[in-house]
């Protein structure tokens, strides 16, 4: 979704990601830094860094959709909730993902928040080794975060378009 190829991104301001149908943003090369965002029952994965991006997470909250297995839905005993209907067979909990089929990124986690399973993948932390130039503060990740950023950010009105 967003290439970072040699240019430092920044997603701050309490953004919502809120139940995306595959995937939210997807930084490759570059350096990302992430704070106080809302990540919500993502599809397929909340985020990805690849391609050798340098991304910092500060004080995000992801929370995870409920767990359904495989079986647990061929046998009607929980719903997928796909937003398209389009189930793919059980429920991720990898909320950030750095190696895709692309080369892998390397992740930094800072004071994040993790509800209902939701995993990060961290790979080579030491190798996230830029400070953000600007000022900034992070605001500590809490469920009153979430549900501020819920409450006073709106998403996409449809999911299936």
């Amino acid at each position: 979704m967003i290439d970072g190829r040699g240019r430092d991104v920044t997603l701050n301001g309490s953004l919502r990601f809120e139940r995306l149908t595959v995937r939210g943003p997807r930084f490759h090369y570059g350096r990302l830094h992430n704070f106080n965002n809302v990540v919500f029952e993502w599809y397929d994965h909340g985020a990805g860094c690849m391609d050798e991006a340098q991304c910092l997470f500060q004080g995000n909250v992801w929370q995870a959709r409920d767990r359904c297995s495989l079986q647990s839905i061929l046998l009607q005993q929980c719903v997928d909730p796909a937003p398209c209907g389009d189930d793919d067979g059980g429920s991720p909990h990898t909320a950030l993902v750095t190696d895709d089929g692309d080369g892998p990124g390397f992740t930094k986690s800072e004071g994040d928040l993790l509800l209902n399973g939701a995993e990060l993948d961290l790979r080579d932390t030491a190798r996230v080794t830029f400070a953000p130039g600007y000022p900034f503060t992070v605001e500590p990740a809490t469920e009153a975060l979430r549900d501020r950023v819920r409450t006073h950010v709106g998403p996409r009105t449809t999911m299936c378009r």
